[in-house]
C-alpha cells in the first residue's frame, strides 16, 4: 500500500478540528460552571454551587485535552517535514 499524502493531510485536519471543538467545548462548559456557582451563591444553594465547581473543572480537562490534542497534531506535522 502506498502512502497518501492527501490523505494524511485530510487526518491531520480532522484531528485539529477535533482538538479545536474539545478545546471550545471545554471553555464553554468553565463559563457555565461558573454562572452555575455564582447563581448558587446567589440563591444561597450549594448544590448548585458544587456543581457549578464540579462542571468547571470537568471543562478544564476537556479544554486541556483539546489542547493536547492539537499540540500532538502540531507535532506530527513537524515531523513530516
Amino acid at each position: 500500500m502506498d502512502y497518501d499524502r492527501d490523505n494524511d493531510r485530510d487526518l491531520d485536519r480532522d484531528n485539529d478540528t477535533e482538538g479545536t471543538k474539545r478545546q471550545g467545548k471545554g471553555a464553554m462548559d468553565k463559563v457555565a460552571g461558573k454562572a452555575q456557582e455564582e447563581w448558587g451563591k446567589l440563591t444561597n444553594d450549594k448544590s448548585d454551587v458544587v456543581k457549578g465547581k464540579i462542571k468547571q473543572g470537568k471543562g478544564s480537562v476537556e479544554e486541556g485535552m483539546g489542547k493536547a490534542q492539537r499540540s500532538l497534531d502540531d507535532d506530527d506535522d513537524d515531523d513530516t517535514l
